[in-house]
Formats: C-alpha cells, structure tokens, sequence
C-alpha cells in the first residue's frame, strides 16, 4: 500500500510538468524519464510548483493518475527507494508497460492527423480535436483540460504575469521564508539570470514564501533550480526510470537521480535540474559550494 501511495504521489506531480515546448521527441522523452520518472522534472519536476500546459503524450499520467488501483502496479515496478529528512522520498521504478490506451474518459474526442479517433496513444504522436487543431492538455488547479496552442499561449501569458521576478538574488532571498544562499560554484560560461516566487507581487511581499525558482543561463541555454522550504505542507514524492544514488555532501543527506541532484541543509532543499544543459558533476559542485566553508 505504501508503494502504491508513492507512484500515486507522484503521478499528480507528473501531470504539474511542462511538456509543452521542444521538439515531440523530447517531449516524449521527458515523459518517460519520469515514469521511468518526468525529466526533472523535474523540469521537473518540478516538483509540486510547476504548472503548466503538457503536450500531448503526458495524457497519460491522467490515464495512470486516475486509474492507478487499474494499471500502477501492472505498468511500474519499484527497483530502489531512498528519503531526505522526513518530507521527502524519492523512487527508482522500471517502467513495465506494452501499450498505452487512452483513458476512457478522452474515447471519441482525440483524433489523428487524419481525423481517426485515438484508441491508444504511440511515442512522437501528435493529437488534434475534432476540429483538427492540435491539442495540449492543461492541469490548471488539478482538473486536465484540453486546450489548444492559441489558448495554450494565452495561459502562458497569464502564468508569466502570475509570477514575480527578481534579477537580483539578493532581494528575491529577503522574501524567502527563511535565509537562503546561492551556489558559490556555476558551471563553466554560465551565470545566474534570475529569480521567481509564484504569485504576483503584493502576495510575495506579504511574506511565508516556500518555494523559489532560480534560473542560470550562458546566453543561448537555461538550466533551472528550485529552493523549497521542507514542511508537511511542501513535502514531496518523487519517481523516475532513472539510477537513485543517496550521497553525502560536507555531512550533508543528497540525493542524484538521472540529471537532478538535491541537497537538504536544515529545513531547506535545493533542487539543481540538469536539463541535460549540464552534467550531473556540475550539479553535484552546485551543491558542495552551498556548504563549503
């Protein structure tokens, strides 16, 4: 029951990635990286903060998501568990699924470039209404919705104007629920670019801000990190194809998973996601230059 706890935690945080942008190719291998777990995320992971519209493919973590007594065990076997501190846990899983059937619930309404209704969803595959537009899936305050790229646009927007920036470290720190720091180590040609809290200005500055989105880029590539503060409110579960590896860091819990490295010092987690812009090495470095005397 508690391994089944687990992927359903993380299913719900599967449907919270964004998948909507890129090539299909690596939207798709995004997908299966976290179910394997979604890259980062964590992109991503994100973890719990990211909300946005998810391509096409991520349908079926709503399929898995609300059918989990259904499919969960029959589609994901765990190989290895691992925690940090007492709100955090984190799973290795193998992915044992031959097919992937749409959800009862979408039947009839997902067509083919062709206009032919979908019965089962294949990698790379593009799915349109029955207006032949190309349709996202959304996951707006838990519900899925199906939308289309123009109003998937305007949800962008809408989350940008949602989101409260600082190109300062510093400043965005002071609203932050308790101190924090910034990585002493980038890696090579990169440098920090800036800071987001979610939620507009006015809620930011009335304070108890958990989560912090840094973002580090070399003028052409953007990689991402996530500061959160780790209570019952935040508290996490995390699954991913990927090899799990708990380390130490300076006496410090960590975990590496895939490109993802995550550090706890005292009540607060700092998520570093590769992206695949950098290697887990430079993380891991990221990391160490946060506890280094």
């Amino acid at each position: 029951m508690q391994d089944r706890e687990s992927l359903k935690d993380f299913l719900q945080e599967c449907r919270q990635v964004d998948f909507s942008e890129g090539s299909l190719e690596g939207n798709w291998q995004k997908l299966n990286d976290k179910l394997k777990r979604p890259e980062k995320e964590r992109e991503t992971v994100t973890k719990k903060m990211w909300r946005k519209p998810v391509a096409a493919a991520a349908v079926l973590c709503l399929m898995l998501s609300g059918s989990l007594a259904l499919y969960g065990e029959e589609i994901f076997r765990i190989i290895k568990e691992a925690t940090l501190g007492t709100h955090a846990s984190y799973t290795m899983v193998e992915d044992q699924r031959q097919v992937i059937p749409v959800p009862e619930e979408l039947r009839g309404k997902i067509f083919d470039a062709e206009g032919k209704a979908v019965d089962n969803l294949k990698e790379e595959q593009a799915i349109y209404n029955a207006q032949g537009e190309e349709v996202l899936f959304s996951d707006i305050d838990g519900t899925i919705t199906m939308v289309t790229r123009e109003e998937h646009e305007q949800y962008r927007q809408e989350q940008e104007k949602a989101h409260c920036q600082f190109n300062n470290f510093e400043e965005a720190a002071e609203y932050f629920i308790t101190e924090i720091s910034l990585p002493a180590y980038l890696p090579a040609g990169f440098a920090f670019d800036r800071a987001e809290f979610y939620g507009d200005q006015e809620a930011v500055e009335a304070g108890g801000n958990k989560y912090l989105s840094l973002y580090f880029t070399n003028g052409t590539e953007e990689f991402s990190s996530q500061i959160r503060y780790m209570d019952e409110e935040t508290a996490f579960s995390s699954s991913s194809g990927s090899e799990l590896e708990k380390i130490d860091i300076q006496g410090h819990e960590a975990v590496v998973q895939g490109n993802n490295v995550d550090i706890q010092i005292g009540d607060v987690m700092y998520m570093f996601f590769g992206q695949g812009k950098v290697s887990t090495e430079d993380l891991i470095k990221m990391a160490e230059s946060l506890v280094k005397p």
